[in-house]
């Protein structure tokens, strides 16, 4: 493997300064998944429509809801916020008892945000803990 892996999904919405969104042509995203050693992943986006010179705005949104939906689902099922919130209970119980303000839990590469959204949203590790979700984007 030549380098770090990608999450290709990251490749398909590209954006410039102002956070518009730019073309994507398949051969870049092919050759930098390939350059990674992600062959299979450069498989599935070689099979992907192409409009005017780029890969299928259409195509690829209906995609990315499809895989959001899937993962929602999955995190669902598998309950990663309640088996987040076990590990990170004692975590900030011991922060509380040695630094007695706010906790700020701050989860760096978040992807899409399930754990984050799910521990917001039933406030399990208490209203004294704020959490931050920072997504990380490809070089």
């Amino acid at each position: 493997m030549a380098g770090a892996l990608l999450e290709f999904t990251d490749l398909l919405w590209p954006v410039d300064a102002d956070r518009a969104p730019l073309p994507v042509t398949k051969a870049d995203v092919v050759a930098r998944l390939t350059e990674c050693g992600q062959d299979h992943a450069a498989r599935i986006v070689s099979r992907m429509p192409v409009v005017n010179g780029a890969l299928d705005p259409g195509y690829v949104d209906a995609l990315g809801l499809r895989v959001h939906r899937e993962l929602q689902r999955l995190g669902e099922e598998l309950q990663f916020g309640r088996r987040v919130a076990a590990v990170l209970g004692p975590v900030v119980a011991e922060l509380r008892r040695s630094v007695g303000s706010l906790v700020r839990i701050v989860d760096v590469g978040c992807g899409l945000g399930f754990v984050v959204r799910s521990l917001a949203a039933t406030s399990v590790l208490g209203p004294d803990v704020e959490l931050v979700a920072s997504i990380s984007t490809p070089p």
